[in-house]
């Protein structure tokens, strides 16, 4: 009787956790990342592209949580004033020991609140390469299913663009040193012609 009352109790209790708890909605977004082709001459570039490789994607799948492109999601998408993600900063353990701990303990650095950009990288992002493909999958989680895609929607989008900006700027700060090497390159010739002048006249 004792063990059949602590069954049913035990299953009575992980049924009302399980009709308490938030169901949370998972949208993902496939992207493809690729590399700029670049210009291979010889043999060693070939080798040297191929070591890079890796590093090149790591970089991309961490960009996808850097601190300026998930702030610029929460100020885009308001999620600070999402009440899914504000009950998340303000978990009631947290909320206790907070109150309970001093500030100038060693403790209070353990509970203090945590900002909305890390508890969205921590918990709620998911960034997962397809393997033996160029393909990554990005996914956010929220228990509301249209807020969820249009979240990871946006940080996708967000992503891209940073991607433009940078190749942009590459871009511009290569044609701006062209442009310099061409007016020095300008000045040198006219020099030169001066010179070849002056002598052909002497």
């Amino acid at each position: 009787f004792v063990i059949l009352f602590s069954f049913i109790l035990l299953l009575s209790l992980g049924a009302f956790s399980t009709m308490r708890e938030k169901v949370l909605y998972k949208a993902t977004a496939s992207i493809l990342i690729e590399r700029e082709n670049p210009n291979v001459v010889d043999f060693k570039e070939v080798m040297a592209l191929d070591a890079s490789a890796t590093e090149y994607y790591q970089t991309q799948y961490q960009m996808f949580k850097s601190r300026t492109l998930i702030q610029q999601l929460v100020e885009q998408e308001k999620l600070s004033e999402d009440p899914f993600f504000i009950s998340l900063k303000k978990g009631g353990l947290y909320k206790l020991l907070r109150r309970r701990i001093p500030k100038d303990s060693w403790l209070s650095s353990f509970v203090a609140e945590s900002f909305l950009e890390d508890i969205l990288v921590r918990k709620m992002i998911k960034v997962t390469p397809v393997r033996n493909s160029r393909l990554v999958e990005v996914s956010i989680l929220h228990p509301d299913p249209v807020r969820s895609a249009e979240q990871t929607n946006a940080l996708v989008l967000l992503y891209i663009q940073k991607n433009l900006e940078s190749r942009f700027y590459i871009s511009k700060q290569a044609t701006d040193l062209i442009s310099n090497q061409l007016v020095d390159l300008k000045v040198k010739v006219g020099e030169a012609e001066r010179k070849l002048q002056k002598y052909k006249e002497e």
